[in-house]
């Protein structure tokens, strides 16, 4: 399993420390430039829609990401920020969360599915209850049931591996819709 160490750039002169635990416990530690990183990342997650064929917001929308692994974090805010969103913060567990929706009040929230103290469905049903208007997105490498899903109050599953290039089209769908569309009724006679 691949997870990153340290993220802050003062720490890694801008480099990204990633490592695996061996049989024995042991941790190898391996750094390397951001760059590189998101060359690697990019056949997993895939590559963010360019900017012409996502504008950015008018005013950036903010977004809270909750994911207990750093390396997550990181690959989503890359991608949400590429195309035009504030990440307001980061939450490593449900609990976290909870309590960073109450801080920082965010515009969305993405969730991971499984994360210490409350998963994510567990912490969509009490963000849905404390935050009614604040759209969720959960973000997974299980296939998750629509039922489920939206009893939590979820309005948007993507799975990772269709990639996170997908994410920032469904934030768009929920931060941005369309406008509605006027009827117009003529009759004649």
């Amino acid at each position: 399993m691949i997870f990153a160490e340290r993220l802050n750039p003062t720490n890694c002169a801008g480099r990204v420390c990633v490592g695996g635990g061996s049989a024995k416990g042991n941790r190898v530690f391996r750094c390397i430039a951001r760059q590189r990183l998101l060359s690697v990342l990019s056949p997993i997650v895939g590559n963010p829609a360019p900017p012409e064929t996502l504008p950015p917001p008018q005013t950036p929308k903010s977004v809270l990401i909750a994911d207990d692994h750093e390396a997550v974090r990181w690959a989503v805010r890359a991608v949400l920020e590429q195309n035009g969103y504030r990440v307001c913060g980061e939450a490593v567990d449900g609990v976290d969360a909870l309590e960073k929706t109450e801080q920082l009040a965010p515009d969305l929230v993405v969730l991971d599915l499984k994360m210490p103290k409350l998963n994510g469905i567990e912490t969509a049903t009490l963000l849905r209850h404390r935050f009614p208007a604040v759209p969720i997105v959960l973000l997974t490498l299980y296939e998750v049931g629509q039922s489920i899903a939206s009893t939590a109050g979820i309005n948007s599953v993507v799975t990772k591996p269709d990639g996170i290039k997908n994410l920032p089209l469904e934030v768009k769908k929920l931060l941005d819709p369309p406008p509605p569309v006027s009827t117009i009724v003529i009759s004649s006679g």
